[in-house]
């Protein structure tokens, strides 16, 4: 059922059933003070979580396979660690079904996360790029190439405004025709950087 909502935690183990709630088994290792703030909206086939932690801390994550997860840092620094690979600011995690990997923050860290249904999520990625789209098996590290951050890099991205930040690329899964571009492998846009250790 669609709706939203915003929740503040002073305890661990209350921001970890919240999480639950999404699919996202997470044990977290901290002893320091706890702060959390989790705001999250639901529309049908689609949820988007925004996480802002007021703590460094190491965690445990295990992602529901009934969903597929996309998960992005919403600040440029400090950047988490997921599965041994510190992320940059304008990199996309596409997380392999049912993933299991450890997190880790050096201080406060705000991130994202958009968890949707694998059967939908190829649909989407088909209309966007006119090519077969599913999930990687293993999780992947997404960027955009140094010179699609400026300027288009190859000539199918030439009509695209130039994306200057991880929310202009994240926008693009808006469905709109103009950026299927920036979905074609081929195209050059957003090549697969790196992967995830696990």
């Amino acid at each position: 059922m669609p709706g939203s909502s915003t929740r503040t935690f002073l305890e661990p183990d209350h921001y970890e059933a919240s999480l639950r709630q999404a699919q996202i088994e997470i044990l977290i290792a901290q002893d320091s003070k706890f702060k959390a703030r989790l705001t999250w909206a639901e529309l049908h086939d689609l949820q988007v979580l925004r996480c802002e932690e007021d703590f460094p801390r190491v965690a445990y994550v295990c992602l529901g396979p009934q969903l597929s997860f996309v998960t992005f840092p919403a600040h440029p620094g400090p950047l988490p660690v997921w599965g041994g690979t510190e992320l940059r600011p304008d990199e996309i995690v596409f997380h392999g079904r049912g993933e299991r990997l450890h997190q880790s923050t050096p201080g406060s860290l705000v991130w994202n996360v958009i968890a949707l249904d694998p059967v939908r999520l190829e649909q989407y990625g088909r209309a966007l790029s006119g090519k077969p789209f599913s999930m990687p098996s293993e999780g992947k590290i997404l960027r955009p190439l140094p010179a699609q951050c400026g300027a288009p890099a190859a000539p199918a991205c030439a009509s695209l405004p130039p994306c200057r930040d991880k929310a202009q690329v994240i926008g693009a899964y808006g469905g709109r025709a103009r950026h299927r571009a920036r979905f074609d492998p081929d195209a050059g846009c957003l090549p697969d950087r790196r992967q995830h250790a696990s």
